[in-house]
This record gives structure tokens, sequence and C-alpha cells, in this order.
């Protein structure tokens, strides 16, 4: 798509959607993000708003996790402007609370997840009701809005199993699974691991099923089941190859990274820790750069981590964002700092993570 002509009408912002369309089903995120970029600019050109919203409400399926979101929340917001119908604007609400924070700027979502909320009320569906509710969970993602969070998992749940979208009932079941994992409940921790399963295999979806085989390998990680865990990572492997899913690389490096630790493979660490510093120094991910500094540790290069910590925390805890990733980050670099002897910055940051 790059470097085709764009023109100015409805029927070839349509073709532009075709053919997203067609690369999201053949797993290219790039021609996919292309084709719907194309969509939106011919869509505007001809005043289309409608289809400038169906272009938009796309592109954050697209977006990596983290790494900064260039002209898409820009669009989006363009489109959430130029739209009249409430039911619209309510998914496009919704859609930039997402963006912003997978871009990481939470602080901007909060507004649009408000707006989401309060647009779904006036729509009245399930459906708005559920994508309102998805996005709020999204704005407070945070280490200080753990209650407000389990809150609204549940209300997300009771609503997303009276729906027939596959997406909606597992993007319930991943909040219910991430608040149980904080409320360390295993009980429900089981059963929204199962969840995921059931989707996959009602849906036939390749996405739920690509969820389901990541979070039983994370828990197979987390309960020392080796085994069990490289027989889920090579599952995701093998199903994160066929979906558009921006993040499956993203996804894969973290859990060869975590297998590496628990089974002490010193070769993979090493190869892990140097992948994650270069793509966490690349992008500006806090969260990425101090899992590196952990690899480094354990590959035994405490200079190194050091170093990493050293630069990350230069502000102290007050430059750590306090969004989903805060608590990852703290802690782990109080687990280096203090292991290399940068004991102010282990003292700091222990200090603000013992309200939790």
């Amino acid at each position: 798509m790059e470097g085709a002509a764009i023109g100015g009408s409805s029927a070839e912002a349509a073709q532009y959607l075709e053919a997203a369309s067609a690369a999201r089903g053949a797993g290219d995120v790039d021609a996919m993000r292309a084709a719907l970029i194309a969509a939106f600019t011919a869509a505007r050109a001809s005043g289309d708003s409608e289809t400038m919203a169906a272009a938009a409400l796309a592109m954050p399926t697209g977006q990596r996790f983290g790494v900064y979101p260039g002209q898409i929340p820009a669009l989006l917001h363009e489109a959430y402007e130029a739209a009249t119908s409430a039911t619209i604007r309510c998914r496009l609400a919704a859609a930039l609370a997402r963006s912003w924070v997978y871009g990481g700027d939470a602080l901007r979502a909060a507004r649009f997840a408000e707006d989401a909320q309060a647009l779904a009320t006036q729509v009245a569906t399930p459906e708005a009701a559920a994508d309102a509710l998805d996005a709020a969970l999204v704005a407070h993602w945070g280490p200080d809005d753990f209650s407000e969070r389990v809150s609204l998992a549940a209300r997300l749940d009771d609503v997303a199993a009276h729906l027939s979208a596959p997406e909606l009932r597992l993007s319930a079941h991943l909040w219910r699974l991430t608040t149980a994992w904080e409320c360390l409940d295993i009980v429900a921790v089981h059963r929204q691991l199962r969840a995921p399963d059931s989707e996959a295999e009602e849906s036939g979806s390749d996405r739920a099923a690509f969820f389901a085989a990541s979070r039983r390998a994370m828990h197979a990680l987390a309960t020392d089941d080796l085994g069990a865990a490289e027989l889920q990572i090579e599952r995701t492997a093998a199903i994160g190859a066929k979906v558009a899913e921006p993040d499956v690389e993203g996804v894969l490096h973290e859990l060869w990274a975590m297998r590496a630790l628990v089974s002490g493979d010193l070769a993979t660490m090493q190869d892990e820790a140097l992948a994650h510093e270069d793509f966490g120094l690349a992008e500006g991910i806090p969260s990425i750069s101090v899992v590196a500094a952990d690899l480094w540790l354990a590959a035994g290069q405490p200079d190194r981590a050091g170093l990493i910590i050293t630069q990350l925390m230069a502000n102290g805890v007050a430059g750590i964002p306090r969004d989903v990733d805060f608590l990852l980050v703290v802690a782990l670099a109080v687990g280096v700092a203090a292991s290399v002897g940068l004991l102010d910055i282990a003292r700091e940051g222990a200090a603000a993570l013992e309200p939790y």
C-alpha cells in the first residue's frame, strides 16, 4: 500500500478497508495499518465521516503496547469530532482511551474514557456499555485504582456474559484474569484461564486461541511448571504467526525471557537481555528496560544491570509514570539496585512499594 495514489471517493475508501481486512486476515500488521490510513484519507477527502470512523476504529488493532502511537490518536480524534452518531462517538471515545494508554500516555486517556461512559449511558445498549467499561478499565490500570478496577472488571463480566460478540467476552475474561492475579484469587485465575479456551473453541478465533495459550504459558511459568510452559510457548508462537496481533513478538520475548529465568538458560537470558535493552532504549519504555536489567543481573553482568537502573531511576520514583507498569518497574528496580549496591535507589523504591 505504501506509495499508492490515494483518491478521494467513498468507493476508494471502501476498497482500502477491504484491503486492510485482507491484510489482517493474512497476519500482515504493517499492510493493514497502511491500508487503514489510506482509507481514512480517502474518506476524509470525500467527506465520508462514517468510513472515516470505520477506518479509525480499526487502527488501534495494529498499535503495539507501550510504543509511540504516531498519528493514530490524532486520526481517532478527528473522526470523533466529525461523528454525529452517539453510538459511533462512544466507540471512538473508547478507542481513543485505549490508544493513549497503549501509547504510554495514560493521563490523556481519562477524559475519553469518561466520555465513552457518558455516551454509553445515552446509547443504552449492552455492546456500548461493554466497550465503555473496557475503556474505563484501561484508563484505571495504575496502582492507585485497584479497587475501582476490580469493580469495573466485575461489571464488564456481567454485561459481556449476555453478549454474542466473542471479542467483548474475551476482553471481559482477560480483565477478570488480570484482577484475579492481582487479588491472588487462584480459583478465579483457573476459571478465567479456561474461559479464553472456550471462546477459542466456540468461535474458532485464532486471536482468542493466542490469548488463551499465552496466558496459560504465563501461569505455567508462575507455578514453575516448565514442561507445560514450553508447550504453551510453542503453541503461542505457532498461533501468533497466523494473527495480525501487533504484540505477538513482544509477548513471545517476555515468555522466552521468563522461561530462561525459570530454567537457568544463560544463553537465552543474555540474548533476551540484549533484545530488551535495545528495544527499551529505542522506544523509551521503562518496563522493557527494567526487565533487561533484571535479565543482565541473572546472566551474571551486574555492572550492566546497575547502569540501566541508574539511568532509569535518574529522577527517582517520581520519574516513573504511575501507570500499569509502575509496580513492575519499581519492584524490579529495587531488586536489581539492592543486589548491585545502589542502596539509595533501593530504599526509595521500597518505600514507594510499601503501601502495596
